[in-house]
């Protein structure tokens, strides 16, 4: 059961010791909406008359790889040795001709943040480093259709994971728990305060203009587990996890199903339908360290129904969306990942594909990367090398119905090569 507990934690954990290198941008807050009984243990009241703005349209996870209606924008990063910079390459896939193009390109010493597209327009996030040592954010705000590209410098750090029609979103993560989301508004470029309900363990998107999440609801606020562990482990096992629905606008919160902290997890895949599908997630049964996918799981008027067992005891499973909508659970094979499952929610059916491996180099061909409009999928195709010299995945296109059939009559894309 610890061992369980500890692989639960790792993520969170993890989180929190990155957002700790740097300094965290200041929005403005709203009235707070939580009382004292939300903020340490998890318990929420309602608010009323609050300034926090609700959900605009579509809740999507900021990416280097984002479909919009029209085409398949990525983000490649390359570096320049002889200017001794970074470069980030804004590259736009069109899916009818099969062929790369770049839209914009940045040179900077830094890194990245995250990458939001609404169809032609994107928002491309990156840290500078300074000789002064600092790291401040650059916004860039890129017109794909003419080219252009506007650079706002930032105070702090801003790190956005989820973006809707209006505006882009940062978590604010304390250790454990999930504060608060800073809101930058993509026409003012305003930075507002998200106040959320008390120990939210997780931010898994949003379900009709509702953030979805998962908190801990326990009866005494959960200790520190470094410095508390045995406080933290009697807390933790007496306590559960609560998948919400949480409205910002409002403060509204509704409870959607409840489940064990210690002995299963469930990791959230999208939606279909209406209904939430979810991984179901349980301890090692020979009490080894960590736990295995083991179900997927639809989720319906508070209960958890499993509508496919996963067929190997492996973490390689990746649930992949079609325009905002699950379709597809897939999971590697055990021996030498050299066919794939596909258990397809449109249909109901499991398939087995294929995956075709360069021994020698090591890249494979037939991989299912992203489903796309129009019923088509980009997969793997071997590689390419850039302008640099260096090996990079190349991508072809091809029907969804003539993939699952096995066929390996792909159209390959012209790849961007960074010249």
């Amino acid at each position: 059961m610890k061992k369980f507990l500890a692989c639960l934690l790792a993520l969170p954990l993890a989180l929190a010791a990155c957002g700790a290198q740097t300094a965290q941008l200041e929005p403005t807050r709203p009235p707070e909406l939580t009382t004292e009984a939300t903020a340490e243990s998890g318990e929420t009241t309602s608010a009323e008359d609050t300034a926090q703005l609700g959900i605009t349209g579509q809740v999507r996870p900021c990416s280097t790889e984002v479909e919009t209606a029209t085409g398949l924008y990525t983000l490649h990063e390359f570096f320049n040795e002889a200017a001794n910079k970074d470069v980030y390459c804004v590259v736009k896939t069109n899916i009818d001709t099969a062929v790369q193009e770049k839209v914009a390109s940045i040179a900077l010493d830094g890194g990245y943040y995250g990458m939001a597209v609404w169809n032609d327009a994107v928002d491309l996030y990156l840290q500078e480093n300074t000789t002064e040592g600092e790291r401040p954010s650059l916004r860039y705000t890129i017109d794909t259709t003419i080219g252009d590209v506007e650079e706002q410098k930032l105070d702090g750090a801003f790190a956005p994971t989820w973006y809707d029609d209006a505006a882009i979103y940062q978590e604010n993560r304390a250790n454990l728990w999930v504060e608060s989301l800073t809101r930058l508004d993509r026409t003012t470029g305003e930075l507002t305060l998200q106040n959320l309900p008390g120990q939210i363990y997780t931010v898994c998107g949003a379900v009709d203009g509702r953030w979805l999440l998962v908190r801990i609801n326990s009866s005494a606020p959960v200790p520190d587990p470094t410095s508390e562990e045995d406080a933290f482990n009697a807390t933790w096992q007496n306590s559960t996890a609560e998948i919400v629905l949480y409205d910002p606008a409002n403060g509204e919160m509704e409870k959607l199903y409840e489940s064990s902290t210690t002995d299963e997890g469930y990791d959230y895949c999208g939606q279909r339908d209406g209904s939430l599908y979810f991984l179901h997630y349980m301890a090692k049964e020979d009490g080894t360290d960590g736990s295995y996918p083991a179900t997927v799981d639809k989720l319906e008027n508070g209960t958890m129904t499993p509508v496919f067992t996963l067929p190997f005891n492996s973490s390689n499973v990746s649930p992949m969306q079609q325009q905002d909508e699950l379709r597809w659970i897939t999971q590697l094979n055990e021996k030498g990942k050299t066919s794939i499952q596909i258990f397809d929610l449109a249909d109901g059916q499991t398939y087995t594909r294929a995956v075709e491996w360069d021994k020698v180099e090591g890249w494979n061909a037939g991989y299912p990367e992203k489903l796309l409009a129009n019923d088509k999928i980009l997969v793997s195709n071997g590689v390419y090398v850039n302008v640099y010299g260096i090996d990079r995945k190349a991508y072809a296109v091809m029907d969804c119905a003539a993939y699952l059939a096995g066929s390996t009559d792909y159209t390959p894309v012209t790849m961007h090569t960074g010249e």
